[in-house]
């Protein structure tokens, strides 16, 4: 960050662009406290400088490519930081009495199985129509952010230093800017094309497809 904000009692002070090893990928943003800040104000709370890292994959279907994240984002949860998981957040939307069942009913009805949503059913529906696609970002982006506020809030209560996001479409979804630090896990396309027809849970095709829609691979490890 180009502005530093006040250090926190205890805590090593904010690092700058000035900090960071030249040799370093990891690269500040000069909005990077605003996230903060804004949830600080939120809940009521003084605004304290902490860290926000975010975890995404090379390429993200979502839970079919996220084996490497999650082992990634676990390691920080074993030691004592606050993991964020957008994929969780999805599924406790998803659920019976999920705040996104009712609503996703109204516009897809055949997706719901009793009383979830059906992820399969839902993504054989708008991978062919762009319309339906966008009708479902707009139910479920509000929502899931929502819960990412909750989280938020709750870290910075904590006191805790650092906080990790473990979100499979950051920068489609342009949530990188929210962040400070950014940590792409990826791995060789014939892996990744390996693991997920391992699964069984998606065609080839329709790999492909979600693929293709989404930043290249070699984009987000050079904008790590």
């Amino acid at each position: 960050c180009t502005r530093r904000p006040p250090r926190a009692p205890g805590l090593p002070h904010a690092p700058s662009a000035a900090d960071a090893p030249s040799s370093s990928r990891l690269r500040l943003r000069d909005d990077c406290a605003s996230e903060t800040a804004f949830v600080a104000r939120s809940s009521g709370m003084p605004a304290m400088w902490r860290l926000i890292l975010s975890c995404t994959a090379g390429h993200s279907s979502l839970r079919l490519m996220k084996p490497g994240v999650t082992a990634t984002a676990a390691m920080f949860a074993e030691g004592g930081v606050p993991v964020y998981d957008a994929d969780a957040a999805v599924h406790s939307i998803y659920e019976q009495g999920g705040l996104a069942v009712e609503p996703l009913g109204e516009r897809f009805p055949s997706v719901i199985v009793d009383g979830d949503v059906s992820r399969q059913r839902l993504r054989d529906i708008v991978m062919e129509d762009p319309d339906a696609m966008k009708d479902l970002e707009a139910i479920v982006h509000p929502l899931v952010g929502q819960t990412q506020i909750e989280f938020r809030t709750s870290a910075l209560k904590s006191g805790a230093g650092l906080a990790v996001l473990d979100i499979p479409l950051l920068y489609e979804t342009g949530g990188d800017k929210r962040c400070d630090y950014v940590a792409v896990v990826s791995a060789p396309p014939e892996v990744q094309s390996e693991r997920v027809m391992a699964r069984n849970e998606m065609s080839e095709s329709d790999f492909e497809k979600i693929v293709a829609k989404q930043v290249p691979d070699a984009e987000k490890r050079a904008r790590a």
